[in-house]
């Protein structure tokens, strides 16, 4: 456990100061991006769940990477290689929370509303796409070095995908830091995946969405700030 928690705090140190090697790995670059929106804590609103619902998925027009479909209150969330997730904004109105559907996982995310919904719009879109970049990443890697794996290195490729698929560079060493407990579950502490289809472990990791946006959630809140690809 010692030896984990060593390579944990190393890893943790880094930011996109690594390269993978024979994954061709390289840093991506930091650039400006929209102006810091203060985070606010979650309000109950009394806008009607079929708005909610068509802001959600007006959020991802122009993606080229993801169509998202509303039909009342719920939107389906299309993605490459037949990945699905499934919104549900039912109940959102008086609890605040939406629903999220993944293949057989089911998961339950905080929505900000009101003045801040435009925020939150947008960390939904990141933390899809960083699962979506990690999965690739993983993918990528386990290809890669069949029967040679480093776990230590699979998990900072994958946290290489998140990063550069959800955002445009890495904003500092916050996300790096905060996603990597989240990683190392993957990695280390479950069971191994035998899953190969980008789809299927595109499932059983949203059910980790919550977590990652509530660690954007608090980004913001410190005043970070990120751009979508």
């Amino acid at each position: 456990m010692g030896s984990r928690r060593a390579i944990s705090a190393s890893l943790a140190g880094m930011f996109l100061g690594f390269s993978v090697a024979g994954c061709g790995a390289t840093p991506a670059v930091l650039h400006a991006s929209a102006p810091t929106v203060p985070m606010a804590q979650a309000t109950r609103t009394g806008e009607p769940s079929a708005v909610l619902a068509q802001r959600f998925a007006d959020a991802f027009a122009g993606d080229a990477d993801f169509k998202a479909v509303p039909t009342g209150s719920v939107v389906t969330l299309t993605g490459p290689d037949a990945i699905v997730l499934v919104y549900d904004f039912t109940r959102t109105p008086q609890t605040g929370k939406i629903q999220v559907q993944a293949g057989q996982y089911r998961t339950e995310v905080t929505a900000d509303t009101g003045a801040q919904r435009d925020v939150y719009w947008t960390i939904a879109k990141v933390a899809i796409r960083m699962v979506y970049g990690g999965v690739k990443a993983y993918i990528k890697y386990t290809k890669a070095h069949q029967g040679a794996i480093v776990k230590d290195d699979l998990v900072k490729a994958v946290l290489y995908g998140m990063v550069s698929q959800g955002v445009q560079g890495l904003p500092g060493g916050f996300l790096w830091k905060r996603l990597l407990p989240i990683v190392w579950e993957w990695v280390f502490n479950e069971p191994p995946i035998t899953r190969t289809s980008i789809k299927q472990i595109y499932e059983r990791w949203s059910r980790d969405l919550g977590k990652i946006e509530a660690i954007l959630r608090e980004y913001r809140q410190q005043g970070g700030t990120f751009s979508t690809p």
